[in-house]
């Protein structure tokens, strides 16, 4: 297989190296009665309920299921205020290993000066 190309009904079709296109699978979506009574594990990760109902699968397009759009992008869909908080983790952990290194730097170079001196 080369590539590969997701049209609008969910269909995941794979070009071959021989140039036949072939369809591998299809993308299923689901609706709920109640999309509020979802559950949330984590991050962007929901998980069916009592209050949401059960899961209607089927097909994109049909049964009031939303369409695909291959090879585009969609809105984020990332916690913004986790992913900030991450980030600014990483950031005062970046920075305070630099003052480590920093201070370290500075005690070696003390130390050198004083055995020359």
């Amino acid at each position: 297989m080369q590539s590969y190309a997701i049209d609008s009904s969910g269909t995941i079709n794979g070009v071959l190296s021989n140039g036949q296109t072939v369809a591998l699978d299809q993308i299923a979506l689901a609706t709920f009665p109640n999309y509020d009574g979802l559950t949330r594990i984590g991050s962007n990760d929901y998980q069916t309920s009592l209050a949401s109902g059960a899961a209607s699968v089927g097909t994109p397009g049909s049964g009031g299921r939303g369409s695909l759009n291959g090879g585009s992008l969609e809105q984020s869909n990332v916690d913004i205020a986790t992913a900030f908080t991450m980030l600014i983790q990483a950031e005062r952990g970046y920075e305070a290993n630099a003052k480590a290194i920093t201070t370290a730097d500075n005690v070696m170079q003390s130390s050198i000066a004083l055995i020359r001196g």
